[in-house]
């Protein structure tokens, strides 16, 4: 019997916290006697101050003064391994095999890389506390001139690579390296990043154990198996797949898709379904299951068949859905109401019309007045009560249908409507507010409400219908909701299709705080719809755009002309990013660089020191390939310094201070990049010079002179802590100034900002062009 002796901790560490499917996805992995550990930086450093080791007393100090994220989870993964023993996960990794068929009777595993050859991908990595190859790599990281780390990047991954090899022979037996297959990668997918379908880690059998998302970090699919099934059947009439359609696109539009979706359909009708898929990027959620039926009656009963789908054991609740509804909210609500094991409709008619069930039931045993249910919308547990329901209304049909009766005019509900009352079995009160039914007009009482829009008459009329449903998805689609845009979007560019090459979409904001939209074709006319919503519209083509949370991709529809063409885009990542206040905007203002400018107006120096905080700033900004760029101080230099020299304090202490602060919150939040230029403090402007635009007047604390002071000293401390930290300091402004110091007045905005910008541009580019 074999000994697991690597102990059941699995931990990952990352800058923020990682999104909840994929701990899930992890813990799926997991048997109930492992324990999931999350390790943001304030928790490594706890957990060095909890687990000190006399022979590195400096871990916290070390640690803080790496300059990469992939560094500082080295030395923790290190450290907890040689402490605790664990296995640990890169956060852009996942684990798609059970973890004791991994762990086995190992001391120690990782990936024997075939991306770097000769080095360990350590991003999986296993081990048992006190393990002697890991303390040769504590050992030498933490005695290690970081410096080297700069120029030899991956020198880690080679001496663990190393260090494996020097172990004896005798000991290999628990010693384990996995293979690594790399994922294929052409010009498209180094192009569009959302392509990158993980490098993989294989077991002895050659099964995938582990996949790498290196290429795209945010980019690791959701493969965790929804509990909610939303279906829809569609046979025969061809044209209903434009029903279909519709009711797709509004799904995609307005809900999250936190669920499946089956279409019920025959086997020619099967490759339309998965065009549809693909056109509509629903290839992971879209479900097909082929039914052969031979008569038109037994289609339009298709619904009752659900339990016949082979995957069916997976959900716990059912949705079916007609293809002749529109969605218009999110259908989570929906799935979260407290139901019961019953069959729930919408409230419609009465029982003694044979639309539902007249013809079967006996009035002398029942009120005729009951109200009956809607089939159209149908929501119901995956239980063997509701199975046993939908069996005996299925052996019903077959009965009535083999007596060659009328096939009854709504088809098969009048038999639902009959087993579901007869039986006890249903409820017609619990969705009613969620769904409304257009029947003879579009004037429904609880639209307010309600997600699902059920445009239900005439039956069999796909003309009527698919002419409503379009006009009212284009009508919906441009109603406005919410005024102010998510600053997310600012300075973003997308692809205008899912592959580079077909046009781009690129969104600003200037300096009254419009936000606008240019693309491959020209400037667009912009609409903000809702803060993840806009209307864009060039050359007569006006289309409404949904981004996803973290603004990385988008949908489309296009609403002119009216034929609700479907395309969708991905964020092309920025290699320069700006920060600052307004003279960000306006110094930067026709940069011919790539870049993404994140400037908030009227923000200061101090601010982002106090806070520890830059603002716009997200951790996922950083990124090893990119060049930081902020510009913060002016405001400081002429209406905050001079407050505190007037309350006692000497300028040079408030100057120091600013800066300090400044630096720390730099190097506490852009931990990943390529480079970081810190701009100097542009020249203070004359009072007499500005023309007093603002609304409220702009404050002016101090003489010229003072200003003057207060700015020659930020630049001199900027300049030497830039120096000190490995930053660039970029100063283009003596070009600008009087001999007094100040901002000439013809190269200003005439306000408070360069104006004539075109020398700051032209040295900017190239520093740019030195870095890149």
């Amino acid at each position: 019997m074999s000994i697991q002796r690597i102990p059941k901790l699995f931990f990952q560490t990352s800058k923020a916290p990682l999104k909840s499917y994929l701990v899930q996805m992890i813990k799926a992995q997991l048997t109930g006697e492992w324990t999931y550990m999350h390790f943001l930086d304030s928790d490594i450093l706890d957990f060095f101050r909890k687990n000190p080791l006399e022979e590195f007393p400096m871990v916290s100090e070390k640690f803080k003064a790496l300059k990469h994220g992939e560094h500082k989870a080295d030395l923790f993964r290190y450290y907890f391994l040689f402490v605790k023993g664990g296995v640990f996960l890169d956060s852009d990794a996942m684990i798609y095999s059970p973890i004791e068929d991994i762990v086995k009777d190992y001391r120690f595993f990782s990936v024997n890389s075939a991306v770097v050859p000769g080095t360990v991908f350590q991003g999986i990595l296993g081990s048992e506390p006190g393990n002697p190859l890991i303390y040769r790599a504590l050992k030498s990281f933490y005695s290690m001139d970081l410096s080297v780390l700069e120029s030899n990047y991956h020198i880690l991954c080679k001496e663990l690579f190393t260090f494996y090899q020097e172990i004896p022979e005798e000991q290999k037996a628990h010693y384990k390296l996995y293979n690594e297959k790399p994922a294929y990668i052409d010009d498209n997918i180094r192009r569009n990043k959302y392509l990158f379908t993980g490098d993989m880690v294989l077991n002895d059998e050659g099964v995938t154990i582990f996949k790498h998302y290196w290429l795209n970090k945010e980019g690791i699919p959701n493969t965790l198996k929804s509990r909610d099934l939303v279906y829809c059947c569609v046979f025969y009439n061809k044209d209903y797949f434009k029903l279909l359609d519709l009711l797709l696109k509004s799904m995609k539009m307005y809900s999250s898709l936190e669920f499946d979706f089956l279409v019920m359909t025959s086997p020619e009708f099967e490759p339309e379904v998965k065009k549809m898929a693909r056109e509509l990027d629903l290839e992971l959620n879209l479900k097909i299951f082929c039914l052969d039926f031979k008569t038109i009656f037994q289609a339009a009963c298709a619904r009752l068949f659900i339990f016949d789908y082979p995957e069916i054991s997976g959900y716990e609740k059912l949705l079916y859905l007609d293809t002749d509804i529109i969605i218009k909210g999110d259908l989570a609500p929906v799935f979260t109401l407290p139901i019961e094991d019953l069959l729930h409709g919408i409230q419609s008619g009465n029982i003694w019309s044979q639309s539902f069930g007249a013809q079967f039931f006996n009035f002398a045993e029942i009120d005729q007045s009951l109200p009956g249910i809607n089939s159209g919308t149908l929501l119901f547990l995956n239980s063997e009560n509701m199975k046993n329901l939908f069996g005996r209304i299925r052996n019903h049909v077959e009965i009535f249908t083999n007596e060659g009766k009328e096939i009854p005019y709504c088809m098969d509900q009048p038999f639902i409507n009959y087993h579901a009352i007869k039986d006890s079995l249903y409820n017609n009160t619990l969705l009613n507010p969620l769904v409304s039914l257009f029947e003879g007009n579009d004037a429904v009482d609880n639209y307010a409400t309600s997600v699902i829009c059920h445009f239900s008459f005439p039956i069999g009329n796909f003309g009527h219908k698919f002419h409503r449903m379009r006009e009212f998805l284009l009508k919906i689609l441009s109603i406005q909701k919410h005024m102010y845009p998510s600053p997310d979007i600012t300075g973003n560019k997308y692809s205008w299709g899912p592959r580079q090459g077909k046009g781009f979409l690129k969104f600003s904001i200037d300096e009254t705080w419009n936000l606008l939209a240019e693309t491959t074709w020209g400037k667009a006319t912009l609409i903000t719809l809702d803060y993840n919503r806009f209307s864009v519209e060039w050359h007569n083509h006006r289309h409404v755009l949904k981004f996803n949370d973290d603004f990385s991709s988008f949908i489309s529809i296009r609403i002119q002309p009216n034929d609700l063409d479907f395309i969708s885009g991905f964020l092309i990542p920025s290699n320069l990013n700006i920060y600052g206040d307004s003279h960000a905007l306006l110094l930067f203002k026709g940069l011919q660089l790539e870049h993404r400018n994140l400037f908030q107006f009227g923000k200061t120096m101090f601010r982002v020191g106090r806070d520890q905080y830059i603002m716009n700033f997200k951790g996922v900004h950083n990124d090893p390939d990119r060049i930081f760029c902020l510009v913060y101080g002016e405001v400081d230099v002429r209406a905050h310094i001079g407050k505190q020299v007037h309350y006692g304090r000497h300028h040079l202490v408030v100057c120091k201070e600013l800066v300090e602060a400044y630096m720390n919150a730099i190097r506490a939040n852009i931990t990943e990049y390529k480079a970081i230029i810190v701009v100097a403090v542009p020249p203070p402007v004359d009072p007499v010079d500005h023309k007093h635009v603002h609304y409220e007047p702009l404050p002016f604390i101090g003489t010229n002179s003072d200003r003057v002071i207060y700015t020659a000293e930020l630049n001199k401390l900027l300049e030497a802590a830039c120096k000190e930290r490995g930053y660039y300091f970029f100063d283009p402004f003596a070009f600008y100034k009087k001999e007094d110091g100040t901002l000439n007045y013809t190269m200003s905005d005439g306000c408070i900002h360069i104006g004539k910008n075109e020398h700051v541009l032209k040295e900017f580019t190239s520093l740019y062009q030195t870095l890149a």
